[in-house]
This record gives structure tokens, sequence and C-alpha cells, in this order.
């Protein structure tokens, strides 16, 4: 059976898109990819053109996650790659897009600047309520020794929180990669406190989904297509790529030159597609589901918000 797939996914590969330059008047089929994991995930079809069944597939990148939720809203992109949380959310307000696959795996961790002797709770900053690192902070509390912090919500970004860290203005934070190591290659008395997707499942969680609009959803074709494009273009991103660097710091991905292996590994990068996903999102929708039912419209997806396996 899987020699069966691959076989039919280098089918895709072959007869479904192509390098080269579209022409300018094709229909275009866009991808709205966030600065950050996402991003480095897919980094390696940034600086590539290709052609699906005759139309141009084509990144854009966006820094902040609201402008994509609106595009999205206004169905102005075909994909778009964001937080689980933010694409459940959308699709319970019948915006139309469905699960396609899951490309990052949990890359949230505390950073601290230093131990303490004394023992009064004392806070982790956090970029937002509702957020992820919200949902998997509360639940840490709940089930491990993590008692003695408290979530404080001053800073809105993660930007906001690397600054405020890296000056001292505060101790402890929640971040993402780039910023963790970003944060440990500038200060080496800073360190990790906590993995939090280690803590939360050996396997991590599914921090990142991949969605496709209804129009490329009913057409099974086209639809593979896309799944067997960025699933190639993930297992080409990566640090061994001599090109991947470059092209993360070119975009304004990554600040500068760091240890490109070490932030891969801790973004747990792995296209995950289909029906395979669907244990580990229910997983986390149920976390996220008792401490912030809002954050996900209030109610769990129904099924057509997973795509099949039979579509291949």
């Amino acid at each position: 059976m899987y020699i069966v797939k691959v076989i039919i996914c280098v089918f895709f590969l072959i007869t479904g898109f192509s390098c080269g330059k579209a022409p300018s008047d094709s229909p275009v089929i866009r991808m709205a990819l966030l600065k950050g994991p996402s991003a480095i995930a897919f980094s390696n079809l940034l600086d590539s053109v290709y052609c699906i069944q005759g139309k141009r597939f084509e990144i854009v990148l966006y820094d902040n996650p609201m402008k994509v939720q609106a595009l999205m809203i206004q169905k102005k992109v075909d994909v778009a790659v964001l937080p689980l949380s933010s694409a459940v959310n959308l699709y319970n307000k019948n915006t139309g897009y469905s699960l396609l696959a899951c490309p990052v795996w949990g890359n949230l961790f505390w950073i601290s600047s230093g131990s303490r002797t004394d023992k009064s709770p004392f806070p982790i900053f956090l970029f937002g309520q509702g957020t992820t690192s919200d949902v998997l902070l509360k639940y840490l509390q709940s089930v491990s020794a993590l008692q003695d912090v408290y979530p404080d919500y001053t800073y809105s970004t993660p930007q906001d929180l690397f600054r405020a860290l890296m000056s001292r203005q505060i101790s402890d934070a929640i971040l993402p990669e780039p910023f963790v190591s970003l944060a440990l290659q500038k200060d080496s008395s800073l360190f990790v406190c906590c993995d939090l997707a280690k803590e939360f499942s050996p396997v991590g969680f599914a921090q990142t989904a991949v969605v496709v609009s209804s129009e490329i959803k009913q057409d099974i074709h086209l639809l593979n297509s896309v799944d067997s494009l960025l699933s190639v273009s993930v297992r080409k991103s990566t640090p061994e790529n001599p090109e991947t660097e470059s092209r993360l710091i070119r975009y304004k991905i990554l600040p500068g030159k760091i240890d490109l292996a070490t932030v891969y590994d801790r973004c747990r990068i792995e296209y995950r597609s289909r029906s395979s996903v669907r244990n580990s999102v229910d997983s986390l929708l149920q976390v996220i589901f008792k401490y912030y039912p809002k954050s996900i419209g209030g109610k769990f997806p129904d099924d057509r918000f997973y795509i099949s396996d039979n579509s291949i």
C-alpha cells in the first residue's frame, strides 16, 4: 500500500505541476504564508514559480496572522497556513476552508534568565490570551508542577516579548522559533525551562494548519497536485540545502545567521497530510475547548473540516 501511494504521489508531481514561468495572465492559486515556522517549513517555495494545471502558484508572505484571516474571510486566498486554532475558528464561521495538512508540530518554549530563591508565584509572559501558548500553559499547570507561575499578557507579539526578554524587562517568557534560538544565541545566561510541545506529547502537537478553499477541495486532481507540491517543498526546505539559510535571511524570516539545524529541530517540521493528523488535531482541540473554547468558535469542527484520504 505504501508503494502504491508513493507511485501516485510521483504521478501527481510529474503531471500536476511544473517549474518554469507561467503566463502572466493565467489564473492564480494564492497561498498566504506567515513569517516564522510556517515560512521556514515552506521556504523552498519562496524563490520558485510553479504552474499547476495551467494556474500559477503564488506565495505571499505576511507578518500578521490577522491579515491572513481577513483574506480568508474575503475568499481572496486559495491556500493558507496559520495556527490550527485560528483555522478551526474560521471554519466554524463558515469560511469554507478545510484542513489539508499540518507542517509544524510544536515550537513553544519557556525561556528564563535565571533561578529563584523566592518561592512565591511569578509571572510568565505570553503573547496573547487564548493563544496556543496560553492554552498549553493552563493545561500543563493542571497536570505538572507549574503551579508557581501565572500568565501575564502585557506584550502582544513575539517580537515585543523577545525585546523585553533581551533588555531584562522580564525574566520569563514563552516564545516560538526563531526567537528562541536567537535569544539563546545572543544571551548565554538564558536557558530553556520547558519545551511545551514535549510536555504536551512525545510527538508534539498540531500547531500549524494548511487549509484549502472549497474550490480546491472539490477538484480532486488540483487538490492532490497542491498537496504533492507542498509535501515536496517541505522535504526540500532543510538546513542541509545550501540555499535555505540565504533565502530565509533574504525574506527576513531569520534576522541573520543562526544555527539553522537547531532552529529546524525546535520547529518540529514534518508535513503530515489528511487523515494522518486527525487524532493529533482532536487531542489539541479538546484541550483548547476546555480552557478557551472561544478561540475555536465555541465548538468542534464537523467532519467536513477534514479532507479524507479518499481524495487520493
